[in-house]
């Protein structure tokens, strides 16, 4: 019993215009990607610190208000 094989050389024939231009800006470029990794990663690392700065001003503000009261 043979398994069948496939050739994934050939292009794939497209409907429409909208999903070839898809499955080319999905290839992309790794570079490309790793920037953007990075890129969100700082994002959350800084969304992170302006959290926590947040929450070290909410805190040191009520403790500066009972201190005053």
């Amino acid at each position: 019993m043979t398994m069948p094989t496939y050739v994934f050389d050939q292009p794939q024939p497209s409907h429409s215009s909208a999903g070839r231009d898809a499955v080319q800006a999905g290839v992309g470029n790794p570079h490309r990607a790793m920037i953007k990794r990075f890129c969100l990663c700082a994002l959350a690392a800084l969304t992170a610190g302006a959290i926590l700065a947040a929450i070290i001003a909410l805190e040191t503000a009520f403790y500066l208000r009972t201190l005053i009261d």
